[in-house]
């Protein structure tokens, strides 16, 4: 079977420090605070490629956290202080409600990477991404390719807390709440990141993402290959589209089988 661990060499270091700034996804390296420039950053996750000077002094300046997109740089947080500034946010009116914030699911070195659009009912009551009939649909597909959210994926969604009546997210929820996920796929270091449906692919791989066209089609920014794949409640009111799901989970298989073998 896969064995998704095979990937590749990991970083030294899953843990960051504060002493790092990030922009979009992590490139090919992390840049210090040095007050100069971040060079040639990657351009994943709505950042542009170009230099941009560090807003920010160590005789206490301060620094700009994961929700600060009006700029194209953010502080890197460690695990531990990512999950407890995203437990206790308040940027958007998401947070009134909610019961739990959706933090995320998985192992903090996977290699693939799944991201949705945001929790729906269960999700907000269980606090776990893609759970109840949806997420089973998921766990379902996984396993046939040798994939599982508690041994080598890490599931995720663009905002965090369940939008009312689980309509899509607005796009100033998905900014506020942006920050979060660049900065656990900076942690993680996906090689694959797979979008489930059309908010997540339009957000993460292009603003102009065909969902009913594009599935299953592999798109490579910096060193990560992204695709989407349709959304696992769309396949709950549609099953006829169901055979064309699981032929992208085997084209996201034969990824994995391709990646291990360079």
């Amino acid at each position: 079977g896969l064995s998704v661990g095979r990937l590749g060499a990991r970083s030294s270091s899953a843990l960051l420090p504060y002493g790092f700034f990030m922009v979009g996804l992590y490139a090919s390296s992390l840049f210090p605070v040095n007050g100069h420039f971040i060079q040639n950053p990657c351009p994943i996750f709505g950042c542009t490629r170009g230099n941009f000077m560090l807003d920010w002094h160590k005789g206490g300046g301060r620094a700009p956290g994961p929700g600060s997109f009006g700029v194209r740089f953010f502080m890197m947080l460690n695990w531990n202080e990512l999950e407890a500034q995203c437990l206790s946010c308040q940027k958007c009116a998401l947070a009134d409600k909610r019961t739990n914030v959706v933090f995320g699911v998985g192992p903090r070195d996977a290699e693939v990477m799944f991201i949705g659009e945001g929790p729906g009912e269960n999700e907000d009551l269980q606090g776990e991404p893609f759970v109840g009939r949806g997420g089973k649909l998921l766990d379902d597909m996984l396993e046939l390719i040798d994939l599982d959210r508690h041994k080598n994926v890490y599931i995720a969604n663009i905002v965090k807390c369940r939008p009312p009546q689980n309509r899509d997210p607005l796009n100033t929820e998905q900014d506020a709440c942006i920050g979060y996920l660049r900065n656990q796929a900076a942690l993680i270091r996906p090689k694959i990141i797979v979008c489930l449906g059309r908010i997540a692919a339009m957000r993460i791989i292009k603003p102009d993402f065909k969902i009913t066209r594009e599935h299953g089609q592999f798109f490579k920014k910096g060193n990560i290959y992204m695709m989407a794949t349709l959304h696992p409640a769309a396949l709950l009111r549609n099953p006829a589209q169901k055979p064309a799901a699981f032929d992208d989970f085997l084209k996201l298989r034969d990824k994995i089988d391709e990646l291990q073998a360079d």
